[in-house]
């Protein structure tokens, strides 16, 4: 059973535990370099990857929800942002869709 947000060091961890730990791997690396424009490249590693399972698809989430939520921070925003109904969906909602 899942709690609403796993500490990101848990996460860290669970990507150990991962099928293809070498792409979550490759994704932490990614979102640690990460910059507030980086949406397309962010969804073309998540596409990328085999996300088999419950885990291989909330692990990398919480990641980037968290990578996301303190690039938004630092340059002043909110941290999370929702779109409204007939605007696009954000790089988030994407990426959440792709791992559902």
């Amino acid at each position: 059973m899942y709690t609403a947000a796993l500490t990101k060091r848990e996460c860290l961890r669970r990507t150990q535990l991962l099928p293809d730990a070498k792409h979550a791997h490759d994704l932490i690396a990614f979102l640690g370099a990460m910059s507030i424009n980086a949406a397309p490249q962010l969804n073309v590693h998540v596409h990328a990857g085999p996300w088999p399972g419950a885990d291989a698809k909330f692990v990398p989430l919480g990641l980037i929800d968290g990578a996301i939520a303190a690039l938004r921070e630092k340059r002043g925003l909110l941290p999370f942002d929702n779109t409204l109904p007939d605007e696009p969906p954000s790089a988030f909602l994407e990426i959440c869709e792709v791992l559902a």
